[in-house]
């Protein structure tokens, strides 16, 4: 897959997320998708959309400050999720396979530390 289809899958991700538009995102996700957080492990794609029902994300705003590919078919990205009052600051490891994501690593970033040395490459 080419760097644009891994961004533009990312970037999708992230829009429906920040949405909570869970029916979009589930058509971006593999059947066998491995997540894993530090408050969340899910081995396929069902048992991570039941989870985000049970506590679906608030809409949000977003902005994104690296993506990167890390491989040709991964991408990493730091992103600030930011609703009233609050805001985190997360780095999120994508694997594609076959025009779906396969893999989601997540962790949580704290005090804005630029974690992939890039520019914004900005979504405001």
């Amino acid at each position: 897959m080419s760097d644009r289809g891994l961004h533009e899958l990312t970037l999708a991700y992230v829009e429906c997320f920040c949405a909570s538009d869970l029916d979009s995102l589930a058509q971006l996700l593999a059947r066998d998708l491995e997540f894993s957080g530090p408050y969340l492990r899910c081995h396929t794609a069902a048992d991570y959309l039941a989870h985000l029902r049970s506590d679906p994300p608030e809409p949000a705003e977003f902005r994104i400050i690296a993506m990167k590919a890390l491989a040709a078919d991964a991408v990493g990205i730091e992103w600030q999720y930011r609703k009233p009052g609050d805001s985190l600051l997360l780095w999120q490891h994508f694997t594609v396979r076959n025009g779906r994501i396969a893999k989601i690593r997540l962790e949580f970033r704290s005090g804005g530390k630029e974690v992939m040395g890039s520019q914004s490459k900005g979504t405001e």
